[in-house]
């Protein structure tokens, strides 16, 4: 069965800057491996494979970020051996390889991977004997200490990577180039997740496979089909980053290949370059030799965004910024969009005693700007070394690879470990000065120095009076902090220059924060402060969740204003954000995740603001969209999941007729929940809530349920038969 079609020629320009003796192993490559092949598994979230070597390939292609595509199987022939790559640990799972053509994959695979064998003998270790049997294989338990010390009796090794030691590695290593053949599966995001205090890109399995052109990401990989990939015959040549950069440098001057051509080719060697770990690599010093040529052309800033007309500068941007995180502080020179955003100042640095109390997790504020490029050192007391202590330089951590144009540098803050009792650390962007404290230890209050940093507004609700403030809001440094032990804002200082009473903007907005406590029924007191951080761009919509909460600049104003916020119109997206970072898994069920946390901002506006007769803080729950029109449409539950507002009204009909403590009921009725007992499919999720909020209001909702057309089970209506039905006495009738 011939897979011509997934090399097939991108343009006649692109085809000429590919290798052809390369182009045609791999098409033969490829045969042997998807011969009947349509469809494989994608288990759990499968984390993304860079491939940037000639001598590697994709074979099996997933998208990222809904519009590009990287490599979910990969592989490369390495010296006299093989290698192939699955972007999962749960690959080496039965149930995988029952998914669509996963077995017969797999069969095919180690075929390929053994060549020579007419029945490879597998050596297994992670979990993969099932897999190997399915495949119709007997497979040879390596595990225990030493498992790939002697491997002199398999022809394929299959196995989990990440995680290997050196002495493993050193022995695989050999196995592969004396002619073996490695199937390694595993997921870069989740390993990661597992390991924070360790670097993916320091593992040894990641050093040597990108000496041969693959490496494990941090990313997440999106199904192409129903089963999980699809083998769809699409051009794969653009997802090896070797190739990729070809046809941007043949594009360099009057550009011959299509502009989404070019756009696929500078995602895959951006996305490659940002997965290089710190090892010497043909592509790498490719791309460095690059950067250094066309360094003054790496600038974004407003005027002169970086774009998409910009496709190799933006493919170096990466590789780029990758050579900024590894420069060593003493080295480190401000880059040259740093003036622009995120700031610079001309001002005398200081020397800085303060005490944290690093028994709160997160960032700490410190009330310092470090220029960009500027050397600060961190003393702080020997007890402290091993804490797990970090410096971090900038708030702004929102990476923007994935837009089509960037307003500022894609990355521009950096972190530094405070191993020592000394720390020198550097940002070319620069930023403000954090001391970060890590999770789950308490490490007391501990006072340090910082030397080299300027000076910046920082107003601490209950520490800063009004005669010090007066002073603090004139500091020099471009950006401000105004904090209490709730939330902490961030904000340009020209915003807070001449604001008189932070006071009771923080005690208005530490209202805000407990009211959305109370609805969630949990201690006022937070475990460390939320953020708001305003940027110039964010990662991904006008604002959005986490820690921090990001949010664009054109709201710097308001977030600061307290008439304007409290007139409950101009404060609903901070709100829904900070809902966001409260809302459970376990009470939101599909189509609920833009609409379970404005419980939260319609509960703290009503409790804080001072609404206009007949305003809820945001239009369309002021004036919601029409129940009546949707019951004339059928009443559908694939409608109901796509208008995150008239899904609200099913929430706030219930609680317009029985008020809001069955919501903080419920809610805390979920937090002691047991583990046995929390749902476990959206069906469960679906069925508990109707049946715990029924428990908590005394009547039966399931006819409620059901005449919005969001589906619940016999059982769970059993479940409250016992109850009256109810439906609100407002409810459209025909």
């Amino acid at each position: 069965m011939s897979r011509v079609g997934a090399f097939a020629p991108f343009t006649l320009a692109a085809l000429a800057t590919l290798a052809a003796p390369t182009v045609a192993q791999e098409r033969g490559d490829l045969d042997a491996l998807l011969d009947g092949v349509h469809t494989i598994a994608a288990p759990g979230v499968p984390g993304p494979i860079a491939v940037f070597d000639e001598r590697a390939f994709t074979v099996v292609a997933g998208r990222v970020d809904g519009e590009h595509r990287a490599s979910a199987a990969a592989a490369a022939r390495v010296a006299s051996g093989r290698v192939l790559l699955l972007a999962h640990s749960g690959y080496a799972s039965t149930d995988a390889l029952r998914e669509g053509d996963t077995t017969l994959f797999v069969r095919n695979a180690i075929h390929w991977l053994a060549p020579k064998a007419e029945r490879p003998r597998i050596g297994v270790t992670g979990g993969w004997s099932g897999a190997v049997r399915l495949a119709g294989f007997t497979p040879r338990e390596l595990d225990g200490r030493g498992a790939f010390a002697k491997l002199d009796e398999v022809d394929v090794v299959a196995t989990t990577l990440l995680g290997l030691s050196d002495a493993d590695m050193a022995s695989l290593q050999a196995f592969v180039e004396r002619g073996g053949g490695l199937l390694g599966c595993d997921t870069g995001w989740g390993w990661q997740q597992l390991h924070a205090d360790e670097s993916l890109g320091a593992q040894p399995i990641q050093i040597w496979l990108a000496k041969h052109g693959l490496a494990f990401t941090l990313g997440y990989l999106e199904r192409t089909h129903a089963r999980g990939f699809a083998i769809d015959g699409e051009p794969l040549a653009l997802l090896n980053g070797d190739s990729a950069l070809d046809l941007l440098i043949a594009n360099a001057g009057k550009p011959r290949a299509k502009a989404e051509e070019l756009a696929r080719a500078s995602f895959t060697v951006g996305f490659a370059a940002r997965a290089l770990p710190d090892v010497a690599t043909p592509f790498g010093d490719r791309l460095a030799r690059l950067v250094k040529e066309r360094d003054r052309e790496l600038v974004a800033s407003e005027a002169k965004p970086l774009g998409p007309d910009k496709p190799l500068l933006r493919a170096l941007a990466s590789a780029q910024w990758i050579q900024l995180s590894r420069v060593p502080p003493d080295s480190t020179r401000p880059h040259a969009s740093a003036a622009d955003f995120p700031g610079s100042v001309t001002a005398e640095s200081t020397l800085q005693s303060l005490e944290l109390d690093l028994n709160v997790p997160g960032w700490h504020s410190t009330g310092l700007w470090a220029n960009p490029g500027a050397r600060i050192v961190v003393q702080l007391p020997s007890e402290v070394t091993a804490a797990g202590l970090r410096v971090r330089l900038g708030a702004h951590q929102d990476e923007l690879w994935d837009h089509d144009a960037w307003r500022r540098m894609p990355a521009i803050t950096r972190e530094f470990a405070l191993a020592a009792e000394s720390t020198t650390a550097a940002n070319p962007f620069g930023g403000l000065v954090y001391v970060v404290a890590p999770e789950g230890k308490r490490v007391g209050r501990v006072r340090l120095v910082i030397r080299g940093a300027i000076q910046a507004p920082l107003y601490v609700l209950g520490e800063t009076g009004n005669d010090e403030w007066r002073t603090q809001r004139r500091r020099p440094g471009p950006w401000a902090e105004l904090a209490s032990s709730k939330l902490v804002i961030t904000v340009p200082s020209r915003v807070v220059r001449e604001l008189d009473d932070p006071k009771s903007l923080m005690v208005f907005w530490d209202r805000v924060l407990d009211a959305e406590a109370e609805l969630a029924g949990i201690s006022a007191a937070r475990p460390r402060p939320e953020r708001f951080v305003l940027d110039r761009q964010i990662a991904g919509g006008y604002m959005h969740s986490g820690y921090p909460i990001m949010a664009h600049l054109d709201v710097a104003e308001v977030v600061v204003d307290r008439a304007r916020l409290e007139t409950g119109e101009e404060i609903w997206g901070f709100v829904h954000e900070l809902g966001h970072n409260l809302q459970v898994d376990d009470w939101t069920f599909e189509g609920t995740g833009e609409v379970t946390n404005n419980l939260f901002s319609v509960y703290s506006i009503e409790k804080t603001c001072k609404l206009a007769p007949g305003r809820r803080g945001h239009d369309a729950v002021s004036s919601p969209p029409s129940i009546a029109a949707y019951l004339e449409r059928g009443a559908r539950f694939e409608e109901w999941k796509e208008d995150p507002f008239l899904a609200l009204q099913t929430y706030l009909l219930v609680q317009a007729e029985f008020g809001w403590e069955p919501f903080r009921a419920v809610f805390a009725e979920y937090a002691a929940l047991p583990d046995a007992e929390r749902p476990k499919t959206e069906a469960d999720k679906r069925d508990q809530w109707m049946v715990r909020l029924s428990r908590a209001v005394g009547k039966d909702l399931g006819p409620y349920f059901q005449a919005w057309g969001v589906p619940v089970s016999a059982e769970a209506r059993k479940q409250v038969a016992d109850l009256d039905d109810w439906m609100p006495a407002s409810w459209p009738t025909k």
